[in-house]
């Protein structure tokens, strides 16, 4: 069954709406964006989002949605079993977001009568789809692509491109009073402890990765880290997970150095921590995405990933380092944004070693 999407837009104002995304917490943040646009387009529906239990600190107290449900998405059953409890909700609307072979399968067990799913590894719709999403299978940056679901109800069908877009809506990660407070408080006292100014202009570091080889290698971290604390202009704060940080051995190494770190915090604290900054510099990965979602400039630093996929947001505000490589033999030949390397080891690291980021730092007002 097909829709014209003129005729959809307001049909869901006061309807039920259970939007489901599993993927990784860069992903999840990346789709705040969406949630907030469908908000803002239907802010008198019960909107209710499933997600991975990892994602659980990414929409915990958002505005944007009025009730979340988890779910361990690496099983099957879990989902399957998921989707049949949630028939009892009644929802009238199912969106999928960049949706698995899975939740393509079972997404139905929900009892939805309309349902929009996009599956970005296919380019057709899924068949439990009952809205046409359009530009399935097509390379698009991350946002746009989710975009692409709320445009098959009729939302914004006219404005969406395949670009950072004014239309779009900012990335959020909504926190409260009480943890901007803690976090304020425990950024300033170990910046006091290493010697370190709070009231300066600070520069959040987020060394950490998911993925090994999208990290910057740990010289140069220090290396750029030092150069920031010699200019004085802005305050280094590092920011990073326990394992990275024991491996290392940074609690010894920036002691050493004067420089402050904080490596052993909840998900909720460490997002509010990075909300502390004026800017950050990052691996393109979950960090980089949550310092966006809470309103810090950011600059990524892109090694074996594409751009193209993942740096969707407004290059007035944020920016990327990336170096054209021969050995990102992944994806189209005639597209380098869209090129990428999958090995899961790499002698060289070249993609990363060869990055300069100095330049991007900008004078404080």
């Amino acid at each position: 069954m097909s829709h014209n999407i003129n005729s959809t837009k307001s049909k869901f104002q006061q309807k039920k709406i259970l939007v489901i995304k599993t993927r990784a917490i860069g992903d999840t943040v990346i789709w705040t964006s969406a949630l907030a646009k469908l908000r803002k387009a239907y802010p008198e529906a019960e909107i209710h989002a499933l997600t991975s239990k990892m994602n659980k600190d990414i929409l915990l107290h958002s505005q944007c949605i009025n009730k979340l449900h988890l779910v361990d998405a690496d099983s099957k059953w879990a989902l399957i079993k998921k989707f049949y409890s949630l028939r009892q909700e009644k929802f009238d609307l199912l969106l999928g977001f960049h949706v698995s072979g899975t939740i393509c399968k079972f997404s139905w067990l929900v009892g939805t009568k309309e349902t929009a799913l996009h599956y970005h590894g296919m380019d057709q719709v899924p068949w439990a789809s009952t809205f046409k999403v359009p530009h399935h299978g097509q390379l698009e940056d991350a946002i746009t692509r989710d975009y692409r679901v709320l445009q098959a109800i009729g939302i914004d069908a006219d404005v969406i491109t395949n670009a950072v877009s004014s239309e779009h809506e900012p990335t959020r990660i909504d926190l409260l009073a009480e943890e901007l407070s803690f976090a304020k408080s425990l950024a300033d006292q170990t910046i006091l402890t290493a010697g370190g100014r709070p009231e300066q202009k600070r520069m959040i570091f987020l060394p950490g990765a998911s993925y090994s080889l999208k990290i910057y290698p740990k010289d140069l971290w220090l290396k750029f880290i030092l150069k920031v604390q010699a200019e004085g202009i802005y305050q280094p704060l590092v920011l990073c997970d326990p394992k990275l940080s024991k491996e290392w051995e940074l609690p010894e190494l920036l002691m050493e150095k004067k420089i402050p770190l904080i490596d052993s915090v909840s998900l909720r604290q460490f997002i509010a921590l990075v909300s502390t900054g004026d800017m950050s510099l990052s691996n393109d990965s979950s960090p980089g995405h949550i310092s966006v979602a809470v309103g810090v400039r950011t600059h990524f630093l892109f090694g074996p990933t594409c751009i193209g996929d993942w740096f969707c947001y407004d290059k007035t505000q944020h920016s990327f380092s990336r170096i054209a490589v021969d050995c990102r033999i992944d994806g189209p030949r005639d597209q380098d944004q869209f090129q990428f390397c999958k090995v899961t080891e790499c002698a060289h690291q070249s993609c990363m070693r060869n990055l300069r980021v100095e330049g991007f730092l900008p004078i404080p007002s």
